[in-house]
């Protein structure tokens, strides 16, 4: 009896783990197969499923839009040709990133502590981010990409560690499939060799023992994919740079610190009108005193493992800001801004992590009351903000496929009618019109201005655009916050 009840401690926080890892996933799952697709998704799909993608490596043509996530166009492509055309199938190769993530996200907790609860609350910080779990339920590459950088980052826990030959190919190749997501994680890769080095030249400087096969080792492995990367890069970002595409975003780094903070928060305002710089405030203030804790372990002990990854890793995301900034001022690049900045959501949460680690290593009796707090916070968060009727940075396109399902039922079958709309739903609406039965019009036109005419018998607009078409259009039907269906007055 005494045996199985001192088992029923250590055995709860892991009952507790596998199911936050279980709810997780079913809620990226759910969101894949019950959302309406997206502009992005949409425009994405038929861009890049018309075409030989591996062509674009020599034709500058193909990036006259940042648009192609390479890694995640070629793995949607293989599944659509497996499984045919759906929400779902466009959706997979996002909902097998998860999986990743959810799965180094647990082993790299488990490679900086062994206490069964914090490894609870760990797992909870770093995944539980309603902005970050939107993205391993969408046809786009930033769930991917976010997932290869956390699984570079633990296989740089992992070198620091056992100094061994897999680890730092970890290192690199985790790094090069994100950048082959998603461009803007060339900041991750940059800033990961930048604390590497780091790293090696202050062991360097303080006459450490440093294995140096391994660290020559890790450097060749770093030579290598760093020069592929380059050879294959060189002409796309070329291209997009001459098309303008890294004009988009921010103009001050606020831009992309508000904008993730909110994000993350998913306009639920906790402390009114201020809340963005309330919990930015707060998170900067443990930050700080995170990396300054980080630089006092590795001055303490140079040669602990683990201090080492403690700098490395709470120092990424201070390296990723510096560099934005520095490229914003030097090449006239824009700050990252919502999407596009969501690679400091794990880099964040791992350093928050890594925090509150440090926090339970110290001798108090209050030790745990932070950490307690913070996982408790994000779980009331996740209840808060999870849903699944939209798309955080898409919510123009959450009733799309309603109003085509709509149309389709009105109008007599075999007829077709006219349908305009405003631009931002024509993606979503022709993804819907190509690959489902509903062959309701012969067209359907991308248009960056309304009509003032009569041409056609139905328009989906934004609410509040009725005064910008013509007045014979009444309205037939509302979608909430979303859009507006008018129908052309017969009079």
């Amino acid at each position: 009896m005494i045996n199985k009840n001192k088992r029923l401690p250590i055995a709860l926080p892991h009952a507790l783990l596998l199911f936050s890892a279980i709810a997780f996933f079913t809620y990226t799952f759910l969101r894949a197969h019950s959302l309406s697709m997206t502009h992005d998704e949409s425009g994405s799909f038929y861009i890049w499923t018309q075409i030989d993608i591996f062509t674009c490596f020599v034709d500058p043509g193909c990036w006259k839009t940042a648009n192609l996530h390479f890694l995640y166009v070629f793995l949607m492509k293989g599944m659509v040709e497996l499984f045919g055309v759906s929400e779902l199938t466009v959706r997979v190769p996002s909902l097998i990133g998860h999986l990743i993530y959810l799965f180094y996200s647990w082993k790299l907790i488990k490679l900086c502590t062994d206490r069964s609860w914090f490894i609870l609350i760990g797992f909870i910080i770093i995944n539980s981010n309603p902005f970050l779990l939107e993205f391993f339920a969408l046809g786009r590459g930033y769930g991917l990409a976010n997932t290869f950088m956390l699984v570079s980052i633990f296989y740089m826990g992992k070198f620091f560690k056992t100094e061994n030959k897999l680890a730092a190919w970890g290192v690199f190749i985790g790094a090069f499939l994100s950048v082959f997501s998603n461009f803007t994680m060339l900041n991750y890769y940059a800033c990961m060799v930048a604390v590497l080095g780091l790293v090696f030249f202050y062991l360097l400087l303080k006459k450490e023992n440093i294995d140096w096969r391994a660290w020559k080792y890790l450097l060749g492995v770093g030579s290598v994919v760093t020069v592929l990367l380059f050879v294959l890069l060189y002409m796309p970002v070329r291209a997009l740079s001459g098309a303008g595409e890294f004009e988009y975003g921010g103009t001050h780094f606020w831009d992309t610190f508000s904008s993730i903070v909110k994000a993350s928060l998913y306009d639920i305002k906790y402390m009114g009108t201020h809340h963005v710089e309330v919990f930015g405030g707060l998170f900067i203030l443990m930050l700080t005193v995170g990396v300054f804790w980080a630089v006092r372990f590795l001055y303490k002990k140079p040669n602990d493992p683990k201090a080492q990854f403690v700098f490395a890793a709470s120092f990424l995301p201070i390296l990723v800001a510096l560099a934005s900034v520095v490229q914003h001022h030097l090449l006239g690049v824009n700050y990252l801004r919502g999407r596009t900045a969501l690679i400091f959501v794990p880099l964040a949460s791992v350093a928050l992590f890594l925090f509150l680690e440090n926090i339970l290593n110290r001798n108090n009796k209050w030790r745990w009351a932070l950490p307690i707090i913070i996982g408790l916070f994000c779980t009331v968060h996740a209840f808060r903000s999870y849903q699944l009727s939209y798309a955080y940075e898409w919510k123009y396109d959450a009733r799309t496929r309603d109003m085509v399902e709509y149309i389709v039922s009105i109008i007599p079958k075999g007829e077709k009618t006219k349908l305009g709309m405003n631009w931002l739903f024509q993606p979503t609406a022709y993804f819907y019109h190509k690959n489902t039965p509903y062959d309701f019009a012969d067209k359907l036109y991308y248009e960056k201005q309304y009509r003032t005419d009569i041409y056609y018998d139905y328009y989906y607009i934004r609410p509040g655009d009725q005064h910008k078409i013509n007045s014979r259009y009444k309205v037939l039907k509302k979608y909430s916050f979303s859009g507006v269906l008018m129908v052309r007055d017969s009079l």
